[in-house]
C-alpha cells in the first residue's frame, strides 16, 4: 500500500518520481504547506541556501491540510556534486489515526466492561459478606421466638395452679404444688441449656481437660442408668471392643453429660421394649462411642436438623421436658473437644448416635 508523497526537486522543478499517492487536497498544495511550515515554524532554509541544521534535514513534523489529511514530513538537502537536491516525504497518518480510533474505542469498551464487572462482583461480595450477618439475624430471631414459646406453656401452668390454690382444698393443693415443682425443674432445665449454648457461643465456657480412660467413663453411665432403663421396659447393654482402646484428651464431666443427653434422648423417642446399647470401639486413628436404639429411625431430612436448637421430631413435640436442646448441647461439647457427632440408621431399624474421638500421635 502506497502512503506517501515522495517529492525530489532541483531549483525549484520537480523530478524523478513523483508517487502514486492519491489526494484529496492537490498534490502540489500539500508540498508547498509543508515547505511553508518548515520555512515559517522552523526557519529551515527550504532553497538550500544558509542552511542551519545539522545533516540540512528537517524530519518528523506533523500537518494537517484543510480536509483533514494528517501527514508527517520529512525535509531534506542534499549536495551531489555542488547542485542542491530537495527531497520531500510526506506520510500520511490516517490509517494509523483510524487503528488509534479503534484502539480508544476497545479501550472506552473494555473498561465498560470492566466496571460493569467489577460492580458485578462487588454486589456478589457484598451479598456474600452480608449472607452470613442475616442468616445469624434470622437465627437469632428464630431463637428468642422459639424460648418464647416454650416458655410460654410452663408460665401458664404456674399461673394457673398458682390462682388455684387460693380456692381448692389441703388434698388438691397438694397435686397443684406438684405440678408447680415440676414445671419449675422443666424451667430451670431449659434456662441451664439456654446459658451452656450462650456461653459457648461467646467462646467463654471452658472445659477441664486431663487424661480420660473413655471405657471406664462409658460403664458408669451405664450403670447410672441401668436400673431406669430396665424399669421403662427396655432391654440395655453396653459392649467394649477388645482392642486397646488409649485415654483420651477430654473434660470427663462434659463427655458424660453428653452421653447421658444421649441416652435420655434414647429413652424418649423408642417405644417400650426398644432395646439400647452403648458401644466403644477404635477405628483407625479414632475412638468411637455409639449410643444405639432399635426404634423407628429418622428420615433423612430430620437428620439434618437433628442437632438445630429447639428442633423436635414431629411424634416427639408433645412429650414435656423435651425442648430440643439437649441434642444441640451436646453437639457444641463435642465441638469444643474438636470431635464429632453425628447420627447414622442402626441396621435393622433405628438411630445410632456416633460420639467420634481422634487419637492423639505421640
Amino acid at each position: 500500500k502506497n502512503d506517501s508523497i515522495i517529492s525530489i526537486s532541483e531549483n525549484n522543478t520537480e523530478l524523478l518520481y513523483h508517487g502514486v499517492k492519491s489526494t484529496i487536497t492537490p498534490r502540489k498544495m500539500i508540498l508547498e504547506e509543508a515547505e511553508k511550515i518548515a520555512r515559517e515554524r522552523y526557519l529551515f532554509n527550504v532553497n538550500g541556501r544558509g542552511i542551519w541544521f545539522e545533516k540540512n534535514e528537517l524530519s518528523g513534523i506533523e500537518m494537517r491540510t484543510k480536509a483533514k489529511e494528517h501527514y508527517i514530513f520529512t525535509i531534506s538537502i542534499v549536495d551531489v556534486l555542488g547542485v542542491n537536491y530537495k527531497i520531500i516525504i510526506l506520510r500520511d497518518l490516517r490509517s494509523i489515526d483510524a487503528q488509534i480510533v479503534k484502539l480508544g474505542i476497545l479501550l472506552t469498551g473494555l473498561n465498560v466492561v470492566g466496571i460493569i464487572l467489577l460492580y458485578l462482583f462487588s454486589f456478589w461480595f457484598s451479598g456474600k459478606a452480608i449472607k452470613p450477618i442475616k442468616e445469624s439475624r434470622q437465627k437469632q430471631n428464630e431463637f428468642i421466638a422459639a424460648v418464647s414459646h416454650e416458655l410460654k406453656s410452663p408460665l401458664a401452668v404456674l399461673q394457673t395452679n398458682s390462682s388455684a390454690l387460693r380456692y381448692k382444698d389441703s388434698d388438691e393443693q397438694e397435686y397443684l404444688i406438684t405440678s408447680i415443682e415440676n414445671e419449675c425443674q422443666r424451667m430451670s432445665r431449659l434456662v441451664q441449656d439456654l446459658l451452656q449454648l450462650a456461653s459457648m457461643d461467646a467462646g467463654s465456657w471452658s472445659i477441664q481437660l486431663g487424661k480420660v480412660d473413655i471405657a471406664t467413663v462409658a460403664v458408669e453411665v451405664y450403670e447410672m442408668f441401668y436400673d431406669m432403663v430396665r424399669q421403662q421396659g427396655h432391654s440395655f447393654k453396653i459392649t467394649i471392643s477388645n482392642q486397646e482402646i488409649p485415654f483420651i484428651e477430654c473434660d470427663e464431666e462434659r463427655i458424660k453429660q453428653v452421653l447421658i443427653i444421649l441416652i435420655n434422648n434414647a429413652l424418649s423417642y423408642t417405644e417400650t421394649g426398644v432395646g439400647i446399647e452403648i458401644t466403644v470401639e477404635r477405628k483407625g486413628q479414632a475412638i468411637q462411642l455409639q449410643v444405639i436404639d432399635h426404634g423407628k429411625g429418622l428420615l433423612e431430612e430430620q437428620k439434618k436438623q437433628i442437632f438445630d436448637r429447639f428442633y423436635r421430631v414431629d411424634s416427639a413435640r408433645h412429650q414435656k421436658g423435651h425442648y430440643g436442646l439437649g441434642l444441640s448441647v451436646a453437639y457444641e461439647i463435642m465441638k469444643l473437644h474438636k470431635g464429632k457427632l453425628y447420627v447414622t440408621d442402626t441396621i435393622g431399624g433405628g438411630c445410632t448416635f456416633v460420639m467420634e474421638f481422634k487419637i492423639e500421635q505421640n
